[in-house]
């Protein structure tokens, strides 16, 4: 334990020691938070408000600004939960291309202790780097005007990042285990933070697309932590919107823009979506550490 403990300070130091490594993690979060408040924050707005005036109601606009900034913080927190972990697991790649996995195989290291110290690291790193993204997401909702999350709302927003964090660190851990060399890792890093943003529901609502891609995304572990987040966030924003709109129109309004899932015509409950989440990081948790234990370290 002591081995795998200081293997995991080792690796975190290294990751924080290279300050490009830590800003490139948080970069594709920080591009959705400008791309957001410079074009789309005032279209979701205006479609919101359209939506709430053919109910024959009157929109609230600060409400639904504070809406709209939950919903969007809470799919770009789900987000960073892979991207900061692939950014962590770099470490890993570095140290196959340097040759250091042959220097650890002739060490006092033990394979168990070795894998454990890669694993943990991960999973600290990206800890670390989606509580400051969760920091900077609740001072960018209070500076638009809105609400920091009740203690409650926030235990539990932390709780699903971990969990999230936990399942898509193993993933990533088992996906850089095929990676050469830095060069193709970084090309690997970029193509996931791009797609991951269509398949979060953020850049486009998950309602617009067609039917077949819908169901792909949903089976997806991303586009349930993205829901699960976004319910996290938008528990006090959500009723105040919708107060006094027909149960039917904020029921479609829900499901189209990814706050709820559904599935041939039911809905997924949470406890589905997490134990969903945590079923896949499980199997990928295994697969990690088999290729961890045979290709990586035996280099």
């Amino acid at each position: 334990m002591r081995e795998t403990m200081r293997l995991i300070q080792r690796n975190m130091r290294l990751f924080f020691r290279d300050r490009a490594s830590v800003f490139f993690s948080l970069l594709s979060v920080l591009i959705i938070i400008l791309l957001y408040g410079l074009f789309l924050a005032k279209l979701q707005v205006g479609s919101l408000a359209e939506t709430i005036r053919a109910a024959g109601l009157t929109p609230d606009d600060q409400a639904i600004r504070f809406f709209i900034d939950s919903w969007i913080m809470g799919g770009i927190l789900a987000t960073g939960t892979v991207t900061t972990s692939l950014g962590a697991i770099g470490i890993l790649v570095d140290d196959a291309h340097r040759g250091a996995a042959r220097d650890f195989r002739v060490s006092p290291v033990r394979r168990p202790q070795l894998v454990g110290g890669y694993l943990g690291s991960t999973f600290l790193v990206s800890l670390v780097m989606s509580l400051i993204a969760f920091a900077i997401a609740e001072g960018y909702i209070v500076l638009s005007g809105g609400e920091l999350l009740g203690l409650a709302q926030m235990a539990s927003a932390v709780g699903v990042l971990a969990l999230c964090i936990l399942s898509f660190s193993a993933l990533m851990a088992f996906l850089a285990t095929f990676m050469r060399t830095p060069g193709s890792f970084g090309a690997f890093s970029t193509v996931v933070g791009t797609m991951l943003g269509f398949f979060m529901g953020i850049y486009v609502p998950i309602g617009v697309l067609p039917e077949p891609i819908q169901v792909f995304m949903k089976v997806l572990p991303f586009n349930s932590a993205a829901v699960l987040l976004r319910q996290q966030f938008m528990d006090v924003a959500l009723p105040r919107v919708f107060a006094g709109v027909p149960a039917q129109i904020a029921t479609e309004y829900k499901d189209f823009y990814g706050i709820t899932m559904s599935l041939g015509g039911n809905d997924v409950p949470t406890w589905a979506m997490l134990a969903f989440i945590a079923a896949f990081g499980a199997v990928f948790f295994g697969l990690a550490v088999w290729r961890l234990s045979r290709k990586v370290v035996q280099r």
